[in-house]
């Protein structure tokens, strides 16, 4: 079976050096903007993942986008799609998928940490842990996916939402709002029960209300008791009625244009490929956005954010094998276009 060994590296072959180490000798063509060079020869050692699985060597960069020169920030713990807001009291907060691929009901829950500059995060601890959920998983195994945390300006006041993956009965996500107006919370259910079926939840806050974003772009308005919608869910797609990506959507609004992201995998069997960030953009909330591309590769599953300096970030993890560290949290800078100046807006990751 077919499996990525390095990225960026295609028209290549195999070859043995003198000290009898495997590299690959390639020459990427230029309408790749992640390669690092393009219509040259290059040459990266190759080593074996732990899976054994030919890879290319952890001290080399082939890709030329800030996505390879970042480090992750939190170890102490695995952590897959990370969220972070910049919370009313002008400090930053993160959740994210732990204990794996999640913890299993009744283990676990919502963890936290805050950071002042972005750089050192300090572990508040669990904000939530399997409560007042209004259902009732059986025997079932329930996993703990993809939580996020969004500050409200308007509601002034901290929401949660979270998945839960039951075997055999699929995906739902619950939509939590803290009590207190502070990120520990204590969080209460919206509702008596899930809030919609389907996974990846992620409120957004625009100018005239709150919306609710999940599965591969389902959006519907929240209602004023934020405890179900106000008129019809819609499917937000690009202009050729593609998904942006199929999970792991978010949305962030910058100088009049909505940026829609995703995440997706490009390669065989969705995981021998790159798990990357996709994204689209419109003038309108309800789209259609321009025809999907990527922005961050590696950085499937994240969030982005407006820094207190005005500049943007997107959370990071790593999923797939190629990527420069995997299932810890981390940042990405990104830039994004004028929209005045160069027609169609843009998101690409920072070159450092």
């Amino acid at each position: 079976m077919r499996a990525l060994a390095v990225p960026h590296a295609g028209r290549g072959s195999l070859v043995r050096t003198d000290a009898g180490k495997l590299a690959a000798v390639y020459n990427p063509k230029c309408d790749d903007g992640f390669a690092m060079f393009c219509e040259q020869v290059g040459r990266v050692p190759l080593e074996r993942a732990p899976d054994g699985r030919l890879r290319q060597a952890a001290s080399v960069i082939t890709e030329d986008s800030a996505v390879a020169a970042r480090k992750a920030l939190v170890t102490s713990e695995t952590m897959r799609d990370p969220s972070v807001a910049l919370g009313g009291d002008r400090t930053y907060y993160l959740v994210g998928t732990l204990d794996g691929y999640g913890y299993h009901k009744p283990d676990g829950g919502v963890k936290l940490w805050r950071s002042s500059d972005l750089k050192q995060w300090d572990e508040v601890g669990f904000i939530w842990k399997w409560e007042g959920m209004g259902y009732d998983f059986g025997k079932n195994i329930a996993e703990l996916w993809a939580p996020e945390i969004m500050w409200s300006a308007r509601d002034k006041t901290y929401y949660l939402a979270f998945s839960v993956m039951e075997k055999g009965v699929g995906g739902k996500t619950w939509l939590y709002r803290s009590r207190t107006g502070k990120p520990e919370g204590p969080y209460e259910n919206v509702t008596k029960s899930f809030f919609v079926k389907g996974i990846d939840g992620f409120p957004f806050e625009d100018d005239d209300g709150l919306y609710f974003l999940w599965g591969g772009g389902s959006i519907a308005k929240l209602n004023a008791a934020r405890s179900g919608f106000e008129g019809p869910v819609r499917q937000l797609v690009d202009i050729d009625g593609d998904h942006v990506g199929y999970e792991g959507n978010g949305l962030i609004k910058a100088n009049g244009v909505y940026f829609l992201t995703g995440a997706e995998w490009h390669g065989p069997l969705r995981t021998h490929g790159t798990y990357d960030m996709m994204y689209g953009t419109s003038k309108s909330l309800f789209g259609p956005y321009t025809q999907r591309r990527m922005g961050a590769p590696h950085g499937g599953h994240g969030t982005a954010f407006r820094d207190k300096q005005g500049r943007h970030w997107y959370t990071m993890f790593g999923n797939d094998p190629t990527a420069p560290w995997r299932m810890h949290f981390g940042l990405v800078p990104i830039d994004i276009g004028d929209a005045e100046s160069i027609g169609v807006p843009r998101i690409d990751a920072a070159r450092d």
